[in-house]
């Protein structure tokens, strides 16, 4: 059975837009993304201690995850979903057992459409926030 060239060429733009569709919205996550990422950039898996405290002072989470190591494309990692339930600015302190540690403020916006994810990156003794 042959196909027609055009229908072809069609069905294949098609799938082309349908597949790039989320990444339309530069600088947002897809709905329900988690809103705090681990991401494990040594060669060992790593312990980190995380808390999440809001603009009051109140802490919003404590707990303590295990971070594998990173294969590809920042997969796989750990995550912290739903904490960020408002817009606004909010603690967070990673603490990695027998390593480095930080705190960073994030400034959280898109909670009302779940499409705000930060990210913390552990590399060496290096912690960046995104």
């Amino acid at each position: 059975m042959s196909v027609p060239r055009r229908t072809l060429l069609r069905h294949c733009g098609l799938a082309a837009i349908v597949g790039l569709a989320g990444c339309a919205g530069f600088g947002t996550s897809p709905a329900g993304a988690p809103d705090l990422v681990l991401v494990n950039q040594n060669d060992d898996p790593i312990t980190v201690e995380t808390t999440v405290t809001d603009a009051t002072g109140e802490t919003l989470v404590s707990t303590r995850l295990d971070v594998p190591v990173v294969e590809g494309h920042g997969r796989p990692n750990a995550s912290i979903d739903n904490v960020f339930d408002t817009d606004g600015t909010y603690t967070v302190s990673v603490d990695v057992t027998d390593g480095p540690s930080a705190t960073t403020e994030l400034d959280v916006d898109g909670t009302a459409e779940d499409t705000d994810t930060h990210q913390a990156y552990f590399e060496g003794d290096e912690i960046t926030f995104s």
